[in-house]
């Protein structure tokens, strides 16, 4: 028993740290975006951070997001996680716009 609490506390701390990381580097990569808007001219680094990374975020999310699905459903961690999904939701929408901003701003300026 108390094997299975040292192991529910375990995994309780790592997702914490998992979702505090993610949101640390989204919130850059978001911030980043917002501020450097408009694209007007295609540089490489601009195109690696907004849409690699970007990407690589998205991916991220989306796996913590079925991990914390699975198991709130199974019962395995409390439906305070269901808070932590709200948040999966809302990293990737700002992530999915910054990337869409970035190739909008690409097609509108640099691309003619």
């Amino acid at each position: 028993m108390l094997n299975a609490l040292q192991s529910s506390s375990r995994s309780h701390w790592l997702t914490g740290l998992a979702l505090a990381v993610l949101s640390g580097t989204t919130v850059t990569v978001v911030i980043e975006s917002a501020s450097d808007e408009p694209y007007s001219h295609f540089a490489s680094r601009d195109a690696l951070i907004q849409i690699g990374l970007a990407a690589q975020l998205m991916l991220l999310w989306l796996q913590l997001g079925v991990y914390l699905t699975v198991r709130i459903v199974r019962r395995q961690s409390s439906l305070v996680w269901i808070a932590a999904l709200a948040w999966v939701l809302i990293c990737e929408f700002y992530l999915w716009h910054s990337v869409h901003g970035y190739i909008g701003d690409i097609e509108r300026f640099a691309a003619r």
